[in-house]
């Protein structure tokens, strides 16, 4: 057997446990692998090499994950204050208790992380509603008829096969609206 060449494999165990620490804070293996010593390929390896690697890996992406979604929902919910300035200035307020000024802030809430963490903790309710009508996970996609379409078929030639799922019914209607005359006619 070949003696091995290049540098000494030097993953040691208290490097992993930086590695770890670092992807279950930060989320990012390969600032962790930075933060480790080692390169990004070396931890690479490392998974790879055993189970209990991956697992160990794994269980750090999860706290990381579990990190995030609680921090989600503290914005969503109970907001964070946002200082606010006038010409680039910031606005300053008397607190009545103290008589001292402070900066002037507002709670915003993110509604749109709120409606992302519901999605993901109960899809069967909080999906699109266009998803759940026609029971499908899959992105549904919009198919765009240019208003003045004269012959559905040789259209249907030209653009290909996501054409090709037009039903009878939607020919008629671009039929329809090809009849119809554009508004720049007018």
């Amino acid at each position: 057997m070949a003696a091995r060449r290049g540098r000494p494999f030097t993953f040691d165990h208290r490097r992993q446990a930086i590695f770890i620490a670092e992807i279950a804070q930060h989320g990012r293996p390969i600032a962790a692998s930075a933060a480790a010593g080692v390169s990004y390929k070396t931890t690479l390896d490392w998974r790879k090499a055993a189970p209990e690697n991956a697992d160990r890996y794994a269980e750090a992406q999860d706290s990381f994950v579990e990190y995030l979604e609680r921090v989600a929902m503290e914005r969503a919910t109970m907001g964070q204050r946002q200082l606010k300035f006038h010409q680039g200035a910031p606005i300053m307020v008397e607190n009545p208790e103290t008589g001292k000024m402070e900066h002037y802030f507002e709670v915003e809430y993110d509604s749109k992380l709120l409606q992302l963490l519901l999605m993901a903790g109960n899809p069967e309710k909080y999906r699109p509603s266009a998803q759940r009508l026609l029971g499908t996970d899959q992105q549904l996609g919009l198919i765009l008829l240019p208003a003045a379409i004269e012959d559905v078929d040789e259209w249907e030639k030209r653009h290909g096969q996501g054409a090709k799922r037009l039903t009878a019914q939607d020919k008629a209607s671009a039929v329809t609206v090809a009849a119809q005359p554009r508004r720049d006619d007018e």
